[in-house]
C-alpha cells in the first residue's frame, strides 16, 4: 500500500503537547487507524478548517519544529485552504526561532503579496528580526514607517522592540528619542519598556539619568518593579556607590517593591568585584535571615571572591554547607574552588571535592578534570594521573595535553608522554598554538635547542609565526645568534615572509638579556639588517 501523503508528518505527533491538540480535532482520530486506504486517511486532513491548520501550526511551533510548521503551511495551499495572517505568523515566528530571519523576512512578503493584510503583531514581529536578530536597526525603522503609512498604530510591543534593539546596539540616544515620540504618539510605556534603556544607561555610567527616569515612570502609568530597581543596584554597584545600594534596598518597602534573589546577589557579586569579599560574606548572612538565597551565579562568583580576598578554606567550607544551605550549585561552582585549592597545591582536597560534586549529582567538564590533572600533576602524583586520565566518560582536549607536556617534560617524566603523543598522532585533539609554544620552551629550558629548530622545521605548512617567533625569543635570550641567523635565512629563502611577531620576541629577548647595552649590540645590529634585508642574504 502505498505511503500516505501525510506520512513524513507523522513522527513529530509524538510530542505531548501536539497529541493534546490532534485529540481535539474530530477529523484526527482517523490518522491513527493506518489500515485504512491512503486517500480515505488523506481525506481527514482536507477536513480541517483554516482554525484546525493553525492551532496545529502553533503546537509544533512551540515543540520547535519549524520543518512541521513550513509543511502545514504547503499542505493548506495544497487544499486550497488560504493561510490568514496568524498562520503566517506562525511560520515567520518558527522560521526566526530556527535562525532564519532571511527566510522570515521572505514569508512575510509573501504574505503580503497574496493580499493578506499585516497585523501589528505581525509588522512588530518583523521589526524584530531586523532589528534583534539581524541588527539592521534602518530597516527596522523603514518597517516602523510603512506600518503607519499602512494606517496601523504600533503599540507598545512594537515601540519596546525597536528600542530594544537600538539599546543593544549601543544607540542610547536613538533609543531616548523613539522613547519620546512614543509618549507623543500617546502609546504608554511598560516596564518592559524602560528595562533595556535602563540598562543601556547603567552600562554608560548614567545613573543620574537612570534615577530620574525611575522616578518619572509613575507619571506615566508604569509604578517601578523590582526588576527595574534591579538593575538601578547593577549602575550603582557598577560605579561602587555601595552606600547608595544600601539607601535603594533600605527605602524599598515605602518605594512599593521587596529586593529579591537577584538583588541581593548583584549587590554580593558588585562587593566581590570591588574587593569586598568579606562584606559581600555578611550579605549572604542577611539573605539566608530574610529566607532569600542567592543565584547559582552570584554564588559562584562570591565563592572566586572569598577565596581570592579572604582565604580558600571559608569558600571551600560554604562551598561543602550549599546542600544544607538550600543553595542551588553548579560544576562551576566546584571548579572556582577547585582552581584555588590547585594554586595552593592542596591536591588532597582537590581530589576530595572532585569525588564529592559526584555525590551532588553533579557530572565534572573538561575544565574540572584539567584541574585535577594540573593539581596532581604539581603534587607529583603521576600514577594518579594516568587513573583520571582512563576515566570513564572523560575525553582529553588540547588543554589537557598542554598540562601534561609540560609537567612530564619539566618532572623529568619525557617517557611517559608516549600517551599524550598518542592522542596527536590520531588526529583525536587538534593542537593549537599555544600547545606548540609549550614545546618549545620545554625543549629549550632543558637545553635541546637542536630538537626545538627540528620541531620548527618540520611543520607541514611552512614556519608558522607562532612557534618561530617562541624559538627566536630562546634563541636570542640563550645568546645563539648563529642559530638564530641560520634560521631566518632558511626561511627568507623559502619565499616566507618574517612577521612583526617575530622581531618584538628577538628584540624583547635581546634587551632582557642586556645585549643592547654591551660591545655585543653589533650583532644584534647586524642580524636585524639580514632580517630586513638591507644586509645581502
Amino acid at each position: 500500500m502505498p505511503s500516505p501523503p501525510w506520512a513524513n508528518i507523522l513522527p513529530f505527533f509524538r510530542s505531548g503537547a501536539i497529541r493534546t491538540v490532534l485529540r481535539s480535532l474530530n477529523p484526527f482520530p482517523r490518522l491513527f487507524r493506518w489500515t485504512q486506504s491512503a486517500s480515505h486517511s488523506f481525506s481527514a486532513f482536507q477536513l480541517l478548517n483554516r482554525h484546525d491548520y493553525h492551532r496545529l501550526m502553533l503546537a509544533f511551533s512551540q515543540d520547535n519544529n519549524c520543518f512541521a510548521v513550513l509543511l502545514l503551511l504547503s499542505r493548506m495551499k495544497e487544499h486550497n485552504c488560504k493561510p490568514d495572517v496568524y498562520c503566517y505568523t506562525t511560520a515567520m515566528k518558527s522560521l526566526a526561532s530556527s535562525s532564519r530571519p532571511w527566510d522570515a523576512i521572505a514569508m512575510f512578503h509573501e504574505m503580503v503579496d497574496n493580499g493578506v493584510t499585516p497585523t501589528v503583531y505581525c509588522y512588530t514581529l518583523l521589526i524584530k528580526i531586523y532589528a534583534c536578530h539581524l541588527g539592521q536597526l534602518d530597516s527596522a525603522f523603514a518597517v516602523l514607517n510603512w506600518m503607519l503609512d499602512q494606517g496601523c498604530e504600533p503599540n507598545v510591543v512594537t515601540y519596546t522592540t525597536l528600542i530594544a534593539g537600538l539599546c543593544k546596539a549601543g544607540r542610547l540616544d536613538d533609543a531616548l528619542k523613539l522613547f519620546d515620540e512614543m509618549l507623543q504618539r500617546g502609546c504608554a510605556p511598560d516596564e518592559h519598556t524602560y528595562a533595556p534603556i535602563l540598562r543601556a544607561c547603567c552600562s554608560e555610567g548614567k545613573i543620574q539619568e537612570v534615577k530620574e527616569m525611575i522616578e518619572s515612570m509613575p507619571t506615566h502609568g508604569c509604578q517601578p518593579d523590582v526588576v527595574i530597581y534591579n538593575i538601578l543596584v547593577y549602575g550603582l554597584c557598577k560605579i561602587v556607590d555601595f552606600d547608595e545600594v544600601e539607601r535603594v534596598i533600605s527605602t524599598s518597602k515605602e518605594n512599593g517593591w521587596d529586593p529579591n534573589e537577584v538583588t541581593y546577589s548583584t549587590y554580593i557579586a558588585g562587593l566581590c568585584y570591588a574587593g569586598k569579599s568579606e562584606e559581600a560574606f555578611y550579605q549572604l548572612d542577611g539573605m539566608i535571615q530574610k529566607g532569600l538565597k542567592p543565584t547559582t551565579i552570584g554564588l559562584n562568583i562570591l565563592l572566586e571572591g572569598i577565596g581570592r580576598d579572604m582565604n580558600v578554606s571559608t569558600s571551600r567550607v560554604l562551598l561543602e554547607t550549599c546542600g544544607e544551605l538550600g543553595f542551588d550549585v553548579d560544576i562551576v561552582s566546584y571548579n572556582t574552588v577547585m582552581n584555588q585549592l590547585c594554586k595552593l597545591g592542596r591536591w588532597v582536597d582537590v581530589l576530595n571535592l572532585f569525588i564529592d560534586l559526584f555525590k551532588n549529582g553533579l557530572k565534572p567538564d573538561s575544565y574540572t578534570f584539567n584541574i585535577l590533572i594540573l593539581s596532581l600533576c604539581k603534587a607529583g602524583e603521576f600514577s594518579m594521573v594516568r587513573s583520571v586520565i582512563n576515566f570513564d566518560g572523560f575525553v582529553p582536549d588540547v588543554v589537557t595535553c598542554d598540562i601534561l607536556f609540560r609537567e612530564f617534560y619539566m618532572s623529568g617524566g619525557i617517557g611517559e608522554l608516549s600517551f599524550v603523543l598518542n592522542y596527536l598522532d590520531r588526529g583525536d585533539i587538534v593542537p593549537n598554538m599555544f600547545f606548540y609554544r609549550t614545546i618549545i620552551d620545554c625543549l629549550c629550558k632543558s637545553g635541546r635547542i637542536f630538537e626545538a629548530v627540528d620541531f620548527v622545521r618540520n611543520f607541514e605548512n611552512g614556519y608558522p609565526t607562532d612557534p618561530v617567533s617562541r624559538l627566536a625569543y630562546w634563541l636570542a635570550r640563550m645568546g645563539r645568534v648563529g642559530d638564530l641567523l641560520m634560521l631566518i635565512e632558511e626561511m627568507v629563502k623559502k619565499g616566507i615572509v618574517l612577521e612583526n611577531q617575530i622581531f618584538d620576541q628577538m628584540i624583547t629577548a635581546f634587551c632582557q638579556k642586556g645585549l643592547c647595552a654591551t660591545p655585543e649590540v653589533s650583532k644584534v645590529e647586524f642580524l636585524l639588517d639580514r632580517m630586513l634585508g638591507t644586509e645581502s642574504l
